[in-house]
């Protein structure tokens, strides 16, 4: 068994104030998925993003958390909410409205999400 702290973990800033921990992927050796916590500060969200053959599985840690469509329609999760994201569906992650918002994603199959997030620059 692999056991992982997010508190233990250096996390992967974004601009707006995303900033995403990789707990668990290929590097941790979990070939069949990846998991990843993001915390998103007030106003922020991820950029509108489509997966293809790939889905994910979402979980509010902390806050409200949201999903947005690019018509502008939202869903939220209000902490300890629990959605399934199918492939192909374009969205974005957000702030749901409160000062501070945490979300587990789960990937599967994990694809190159971590892959891409490691290229951003390591929290001080």
């Amino acid at each position: 068994m692999k056991i992982v702290n997010s508190h233990e973990i250096k996390g992967h800033t974004a601009a707006g104030g995303r900033l995403t921990r990789i707990l668990l992927d290929h590097e941790t050796g979990l070939e069949d998925a990846a998991v990843v916590q993001v915390d998103f500060a007030e106003g922020t969200a991820s950029e509108f993003h489509t997966r293809e053959g790939q889905c994910e599985i979402l979980y509010s840690l902390k806050g409200v958390n949201a999903v947005g469509y690019p018509d502008g329609r939202r869903d939220l999760l209000p902490e300890g909410a629990a959605a399934y994201m199918p492939p192909g569906i374009e969205h974005r992650h957000e702030n749901g409205g409160t000062p501070m918002a945490t979300l587990l994603v789960v990937f599967i199959p994990p694809g190159s999400v971590t892959d891409a997030v490691r290229k951003r620059p390591l929290e001080d």
